[in-house]
């Protein structure tokens, strides 16, 4: 029987050895106390690794699972399997909420049964500087048009990550993500996630800062790979649109 923990917060980590400890403090100024923080570490060549098992000593809310390298939703799926949280969400190890971002979207989620996540501010950061990206003021969709067109429309209001989410655990109860992409691994779930929620909800408290760094997954070199994970991705998306007939940018 699970026990009764409010957010599991699932980190994949991968050689992130200069970033986990900001991560982490992040989510230990969320203005709660019945969390988890699972950090999978993700086969790291770098001291990744030790950081997360001393990060792990110190609280007992942060639980490591060190697995060889597999790609990041090899990551996401066993923080899945061992998640013991009413609400779950996802933050990549470089980065990081803002104060009472988790707070904020807990008390939304918890007034509406039929929230399945809710979607915080994006805030982009580079050389340490914060540029708002989404401000996540849609308020409350409960149309799946509606929720697609936020999503892939001409003005879309929703980032295509998995993190910077707050998910109830039944909406993404028994999804098994794709472990064979690497790239916009994350995006291509969100239609299945999308369309097992009545409603889903923004909020504008806090946010969540998605660092630009020139070694991540999105800024590395296209690959053949890398190329067709992003067909993929849009054969998903065309499908979607054409779906529920959505004109896309």
């Amino acid at each position: 029987m699970l026990s009764m923990i409010d957010i599991s917060i699932i980190i994949p980590a991968y050689n992130l050895g200069d970033y986990i400890v900001r991560c982490v403090d992040s989510l230990l100024n969320q203005g709660l106390t019945n969390f988890e923080i699972l950090l999978i570490d993700d086969g790291s060549t770098d001291n990744t690794g030790i950081i997360c098992d001393e990060l792990a000593i110190k609280d007992s809310r942060v639980k490591v699972t060190h697995k060889p390298n597999g790609g990041v939703n090899t990551a996401r799926n066993i923080g899945l399997k061992i998640a013991k949280g009413r609400y779950i969400t996802f933050i990549d190890g470089d980065d990081y909420l803002k104060a009472d971002t988790l707070k904020g979207a807990i008390e939304i989620i918890e007034r509406d049964s039929n929230v399945g996540f809710v979607q915080f501010r994006e805030i982009a950061v580079e050389n340490n500087n914060e540029d708002v990206k989404y401000k996540a003021e849609f308020g409350r969709l409960s149309d799946h048009r509606d929720m697609f067109s936020a999503l892939i429309g001409k003005d879309p209001v929703i980032p295509g990550g998995l993190y910077g989410k707050l998910y109830r655990r039944s909406i993404i109860s028994g999804i098994t993500l794709r472990e064979d992409m690497q790239f916009c691994e994350d995006m291509i779930a969100l239609p299945e996630i999308i369309t097992r929620c009545p409603v889903i909800a923004s909020s504008k408290i806090g946010g969540y800062c998605y660092v630009q760094r020139s070694g991540s997954a999105m800024h590395s070199a296209f690959t053949p790979k890398k190329c067709l994970d992003v067909a993929r991705l849009k054969n998903r998306l065309f499908n979607v649109a054409h779906e529920y007939d959505i004109e896309s940018a």
